[in-house]
């Protein structure tokens, strides 16, 4: 019983990198760090306001 993470690892939405998820299963972790998060935030939000031209 417990132990083995080997589905508890998704890739960074942003590198890739492969970011261990929490025990429980209603939070995903989709960045390796806020500095990517805020990135992909940043890019999102730049992207919706070209498209929006």
């Amino acid at each position: 019983m417990g132990g083995g993470s080997a589905g508890r690892v998704r890739p960074c939405k942003w590198c890739h990198a492969p970011v261990r998820q929490p025990r429980s299963w209603w939070r995903r972790r989709r960045y390796c760090s806020k500095r990517h998060r805020r990135w992909y935030r940043c890019w999102q939000a730049v992207w919706t306001f070209l498209d929006s031209l």
